[in-house]
């Protein structure tokens, strides 16, 4: 047992550490779409299957829900980084009878990098029943370099490197009622978006004339939105747990500021667009909808080495069509046809999660090992309307199943390093690695 646990561990590292390999993403919601995640159980949970809201019982209880912070018994720091590896993939572009690209064919160069997604201090107070903490946390990433070719003779059209991230600092409070029984916790933070992304025209006949020119899109966020997070923990006997979590999230308003883009066609009443007066392109009103999440969970101790935890979460991502606008018309689309901002949709989900952590004994410390499943339903905004190429570009995604592994290797009494690994059907594999230090 001691040898399997030991090349696990070798495996999980390896795999954690190494660097994101070249990506090509699909002509949807990966880079048009972006179908975020933003529920993220950090690396005990997210080698569990994401089955944590009755479980977690560290700093990282910020986010997965903020009553588990009541387990933490002395100062405690964690410091988690997030990797993110996407197996190339290319997609052929589709054309009409006539020839004209209804799709183009995208490839990504390169994946999100390894970067901090998580810190949080965490400090029980003088009665012994109340933990306060601080955090930050990297809501939301996207780092890419994608390139978009001309179907019919591979030629380059655009050259995108979107970048942006919403990052929050906030803090947290828990309180323990009932002799430890039922646990409270709330968390606030305010979220800020950073946007900088460049879009560069290629050699291809769509763009005739203009190879090498370049766009630069800057966002400008109006003011910080509040997040809020409400948990609940409740334990009715020493071997059961059953946890709660809702949280509020914000619609982030921001200004998109472009930079010599007069080749771009923007269309006033759809895109909330005005010409720049100070260069060649446009300011454009739009918006970020982060959807909210509730979460209701229960673990179980079967045995004293061995618990059991499953978890329902439901996500509103219909909430990101509510303010959803398509910023620039796309120019020359084949056939041309009016794009209604009623015919974009995204439905709710709720996600099933389920997991298993066992502890075993390797080289005399109490060494964590897990195991989980969980599906993550299409939850990707689809186009209903009549426009082919906006049809191929949000086309709702796809159902994701997930397998997921994990380690808690113990470094001495003071520190632990966690560790997982997500392996996902459509090859957007994840790893995590997290450090927690009991000061």
């Amino acid at each position: 047992m001691n040898h399997v646990l030991l090349g696990l561990t070798l495996f999980l590292c390896w795999a954690v550490a190494l660097p994101p390999a070249a990506d090509a993403l699909d002509n949807g919601a990966s880079w048009f779409d972006w179908e975020y995640r933003l529920d993220e159980p950090g690396a005990r949970g997210r080698g569990m299957g994401g089955a944590t809201v009755a479980v977690t019982n560290d700093a990282t209880a910020t986010l997965v829900n903020p009553a588990g912070l009541t387990g933490v018994a002395q100062t405690e720091l964690v410091v988690e980084g997030r990797g993110i590896h996407l197996d190339e993939r290319r997609v052929a572009g589709r054309v009409d009878a006539a020839g004209n690209p209804l799709q183009l064919g995208l490839t990504a160069e390169k994946s999100d990098q390894v970067n901090l997604s998580h810190l949080a201090l965490a400090v029980p107070l003088g009665d012994g029943r109340s933990v306060l903490a601080v955090f930050f946390n990297r809501l939301a990433l996207m780092d890419r370099k994608v390139i978009a070719s001309d179907p019919r003779d591979g030629s380059v059209v655009q050259g995108l490197e979107p970048m942006f991230s919403v990052d929050e600092f906030g803090a947290s409070l828990a309180r323990e009622f009932w002799s430890g029984k039922l646990s409270l916790g709330f968390s606030g933070s305010f979220a800020t978006l950073n946007m900088d992304s460049k879009v560069s025209l290629g050699d291809s006949p769509l763009a005739a004339g203009s190879a090498g020119r370049e766009s630069v899109f800057y966002g400008h966020q109006s003011e910080q939105e509040p997040i809020w997070r409400l948990g609940l923990l409740w334990k009715p006997t020493p071997n059961w747990r059953i946890g709660f979590k809702h949280a509020l999230m914000p619609t982030l308003d921001y200004k998109l500021s472009t930079v010599d883009s007069s080749w771009i066609t923007a269309d006033p009443t759809s895109s909330r667009c005005t010409p720049a007066a100070f260069s060649a392109g446009w300011v454009c009103e739009s918006t970020l909808p982060i959807p909210d999440v509730s979460a209701i969970g229960v673990a179980y101790r079967v045995k004293d080495w061995l618990t059991l935890a499953a978890e329902l979460k439901s996500i509103k991502y219909s909430q990101r069509t509510h303010k959803f606008n398509g910023i620039f018309v796309t120019p020359g689309s084949a056939p041309e046809a009016e794009i209604r901002l009623e015919d974009f949709r995204a439905k709710d989900v709720v996600e099933i999660h389920l997991g298993a952590e066992g502890l075993s004994q390797v080289w005399g410390l109490p060494v964590a090992v897990r195991g989980g499943y969980y599906f993550d339903p299409a939850h990707g905004i689809r186009y209903r309307g009549s426009d082919a190429t906006t049809a191929a570009i949000f086309d709702g995604g796809e159902d994701v199943h997930h397998g997921t592994l994990g380690l808690g290797i113990p470094l001495g009494s003071r520190n632990q390093i966690d560790l997982a690994i997500d392996f996902a059907s459509d090859s957007r594999h994840q790893g995590l690695l997290a450090w927690r230090w009991r000061l």
